[in-house]
């Protein structure tokens, strides 16, 4: 199945969300700023956003001030997980540096034996020069689901306080420790993906120009989707969902839609997801492009409209697949 391309005028329009991810960090909860990004699609987000703020930053040459990213100069996996313990645990041995402004985040994901994704958090309490942490799976994935077996940390991002991006591939990882682990799970688990019944559009038509009753913010976009789980000897049910809206004439202008499922284990789930219209959207009729979902275990299904080349006719499952954004 040929994979999307994360085109720059669409990153462009999302750098204002990404830019305020270290400020977000530090206010709230840590949340991955990619988790609305489908797995197989952050290196490329990533490594365009790095490519795009060099470009920018040798632009602005001596009137910028940190434009440097961190620098990955350790890391290496435990070499197993224990789901069959009460306590399980695991930990990735990270250290980095950075010449000015200080770590922010880091994180790593790994692929298991049947292509799930599992995430790996990297976070200082304090953003320094130079850090030294253990690295674990995100909470929202830590679960007695996963597949036993073999898994491969196989890709990681960082950024600084000043939000410069930096990516790592295989390779970088791999010369740095160990990227392998074995997952022991002697319980259920789930290695069987969701399926998505169906769907339907909150916001036909979005005004650019209006903002957010009671502020002067873009309003949102939004979608509710409907899926289940099956599991296979154990049920993780569906934990999130995307909702891709692209022009049909220019795929480089997109609405990304992502909302989260809380309770777990259900064989169905019915949720909304949504998200507010950044600067770089212009107005014009967008498509219903892609679909993810995505369920506790990491198995993911990706859907793409026939449309844009895909084998998915979405007008059997949405009533109608286009989101309109007026002046």
């Amino acid at each position: 199945m040929a994979q999307p391309s994360i085109r720059l005028a669409h990153l462009a329009a999302t750098l204002p969300l990404l830019a305020s991810a270290g400020a977000f960090a530090q206010a709230a909860a840590p949340v991955d700023p990619l988790r609305h990004i489908a797995p197989h699609e952050r290196r490329a987000y990533v490594e365009q956003l790095v490519a795009r703020q060099r470009a920018a930053r040798l632009q602005a040459g001596a009137a910028a001030a940190d434009i440097t990213p961190p620098v990955l100069t350790a890391f290496n996996a435990a070499t197993k997980l224990a789901l069959d313990k009460a306590d399980a645990k695991f930990k990735v041995a990270v250290k980095a540096t950075d010449d000015m402004s200080g770590v922010m985040r880091m994180y790593f994901y790994a692929s298991g034996p049947s292509g799930q994704s599992l995430s790996f958090e990297a976070i200082p309490g304090y953003p320094a020069k130079s850090v030294n942490v253990a690295a674990g799976p995100a909470w929202y994935q830590m679960n007695r689901f996963l597949e036993p077996g073999t898994w491969v940390i196989a890709y990681g991002y960082g950024y600084d306080v000043a939000d410069n991006w930096a990516s790592f591939d295989g390779a970088t990882l791999a010369a740095l420790g160990n990227t392998t682990f074995t997952v022991v799970n002697n319980g259920g688990y789930d290695r069987t993906v969701p399926v998505l019944t169906g769907g339907k559009i909150i916001t036909s038509a979005v005004s650019l120009s209006k903002h957010q009753p009671g502020t002067t913010q873009h309003r949102y976009a939004g979608a509710s989707l409907s899926g289940t789980d099956a599991g296979n000897g154990a049920l993780s049910g569906i934990q999130s969902g995307n909702a891709y809206f692209c022009q049909l004439a220019d795929t480089s202008q997109c609405i990304y839609l992502y909302g989260e499922v809380t309770a777990t284990g259900q064989a169905s789930a019915n949720f909304t997801v949504g998200t507010q219209i950044q600067d770089g959207n212009v107005a014009g009729d967008y498509e219903l492009r892609h679909v993810y979902l995505y369920d506790r275990a990491g198995n993911t299904t990706y859907l793409t409209s026939d449309k844009f080349g895909g084998s998915t006719d979405f007008s059997t499952m949405f009533p109608t697949t286009v989101i309109t954004l007026t002046p």
